[in-house]
This record gives structure tokens, C-alpha cells and sequence, in this order.
């Protein structure tokens, strides 16, 4: 009696099937690990050269991964923080907020990037922008963030010189927030010294300076000025009124005419020189001022974002 020969060739096929299927999912999974290796590989040492404060090397060493290791959105959004946050460091502010506003909301980067991609819009004189970035942080943030959009906003009101809006934002200044609290007393600050300068008026300095030569650049704020005017154009009037009393003077006197073309000369030019002072010291004064809300919207987020 002869036993049949069994027949295994479908059981081997199967099993065949099986391995070839395990080791392309082995290529497969390998390959992914590798590109993820390759990636936090770069980015740690990017991460080590912006400790070093080597932002050019950082910037070189993020722009050069190869855009396939770049597997996922969440490492995406640590390549644009990243890249962001080296132009930011290398106060390239207006290339950093490129890169910020491409971060997802569901990064853990996200806030950080919000707020310097609004400071780089603010930076840049794109106030508009700014606002429109800030409006896009959720209703149910941390109150900490919502302090923070409220305080940026604040800010950027005061660069536009909308103090009716400066107003309402302010209200809501806690000054309990440790990183913005000082700042927040700036604005206040800020905002009394503007009111200030925007009621100075050129009119009022020229009409000052008409009756009182030197009134008006005096009331401009440039007091040495002002005094210097009135001596000037007072010596002038009292040496063309003594050619003009004087014996052998009048109007037909050489003297007089030209101490008193001088005279006119110097008092017209300190009319006009007071009303100017008024706008020159006014355009000096806001772009200090300016100057200062910037340092201010910056350190906070220093402070807050190390």
C-alpha cells in the first residue's frame, strides 16, 4: 500500500506571501525610522547651535533637510518654529514671522509662534496684520495667553494713535501677570505723554511767539532755544528803534532800513521756526515713544517664551 504524497506547495505559497509581506513592512517601517532619525538628528543639532547662539549655522542646518525626511505636521510645525525663531534671534524679524505663521494651532509651539509672528507684523508697520494674527488665538486659551493678545493689542492701538481703543483694551490691564505687569504701567505712562504731545498745537506756538518772540519754542519744549530767539530778535527791535529815534535816523535812514530788515527777518523766521519746533518735537517725541512700546512688546515675550 503506498501513502499519498502530500501536497504543502499552498501552505509554503502562504508562508512565503507571509515573509515577503513582513520584510517589505520592515523596508518600509526602516525607512520611515530613518527619516525620523534624520530629522531629530538635524533638529536637536539645530536646537544645540541656537543655544550657541549660531543662528546662521541653525538657519543652514534646517534649511538643508531634505523635505522627504519631513514625515509628519507636527514635525513641519518644529521645522517653521525652529526656522522662525533663528531669523527672530538674528533680528531678521521681518523673515521670522514667515515661518511662525505657518505653525499649527495644534503645536505645542503654537503660542510662542502667534506672538512673535504679531510682534514681526507690528515690527514691520503691518499693524492691521498684527491684529488680524491675534484674532485667531482660541476663546478658551489660557487666561495668561488671552492677558497677552489684550496687551499686544494695546500696544499696537497706541502705535496707531487710537486712544479711544487704547482705552477700552486697558481696562482689562490686571498688572498681576508677572511678564507684562510692567509694561503694562509703561503703557499707561505712555499713553499720558501722548495725550500730551497731541494737544500741543503749532498754531498756539506761532501766535505765542508773535507777541513774545521765543514764547513758542519755549512752549514747543525747547526752552534754551526760545531764550536764545527773544534775545535775538529783542536786541535787533531796540537797535532798529534807536536808528529809527536816534538823531539824524527815520525811516529813510540806511541804518534803520537794514537793522530793521534784519529785525523783520529774524522775527518772521521766529514766528515760523516756534510753529515748527512744535511739529519737530511732537514727531521726536512719538517716535521715542514708538520706539519704546516695541522694546516693550518684545521683552515680554522673552520672558514668557525663553
Amino acid at each position: 500500500m503506498h501513502s499519498q504524497p502530500i501536497n504543502t506547495s499552498p501552505l509554503l505559497g502562504f508562508r512565503a506571501k507571509l515573509l515577503l509581506l513582513g520584510f517589505l513592512f520592515s523596508c518600509i517601517i526602516g525607512s520611515v525610522s530613518a527619516q525620523d532619525n534624520l530629522f531629530s538628528h538635524e533638529l536637536r543639532f539645530a536646537d544645540y547651535l541656537i543655544e550657541n547662539k549660531e543662528y546662521k549655522d541653525a538657519i543652514a542646518v534646517l534649511s538643508a533637510i531634505p523635505a522627504d525626511s519631513v514625515a509628519s505636521e507636527t514635525q513641519q510645525d518644529s521645522l517653521n518654529y525652529y526656522l522662525g525663531w533663528s531669523y527672530f534671534n538674528k533680528k531678521a524679524v521681518d523673515t521670522s514671522f514667515v515661518f511662525f505663521e505657518k505653525v499649527r494651532p495644534s503645536s505645542s509651539f503654537y503660542y510662542k509662534s502667534l506672538f512673535h509672528a504679531s510682534f514681526g507684523e507690528i515690527y514691520r508697520e503691518k499693524r492691521s496684520e498684527a491684529r488680524s494674527l491675534l484674532s485667531t488665538l482660541p476663546p478658551d486659551a489660557d487666561s495668561s495667553m488671552l492677558q497677552v493678545r489684550n496687551f499686544q493689542e494695546a500696544g499696537i492701538a497706541l502705535l496707531d494713535r487710537d486712544y479711544d481703543r487704547y482705552e477700552s483694551l486697558a481696562k482689562h490691564f490686571t498688572q498681576t501677570y508677572y511678564p507684562i505687569s510692567a509694561e503694562e504701567k509703561n503703557f499707561e505712562e505712555y499713553h499720558s505723554d501722548l495725550i500730551k504731545i497731541r494737544n500741543k498745537s503749532p498754531w498756539v506756538a506761532g501766535m505765542l511767539s508773535a507777541v513774545i518772540p521765543g514764547a513758542g519754542k519755549f512752549y514747543g519744549g525747547y526752552k534754551m532755544q526760545g531764550l536764545a530767539a527773544f534775545v535775538q530778535v529783542a536786541t535787533l527791535g531796540a537797535a532798529a528803534a534807536e536808528s529809527y529815534f536816534k538823531k539824524g535816523g527815520g525811516p529813510q535812514s540806511a541804518r534803520f532800513i537794514a537793522l530793521g530788515s534784519l529785525f523783520s527777518m529774524f522775527y518772521i523766521g521766529n514766528i515760523w521756526g516756534s510753529a515748527l519746533s512744535v511739529k519737530i518735537n511732537r514727531d521726536e517725541h512719538f517716535n521715542e515713544i514708538d520706539q519704546s512700546i516695541l522694546v516693550d512688546l518684545r521683552v515680554p515675550l522673552i520672558r514668557i517664551f525663553p
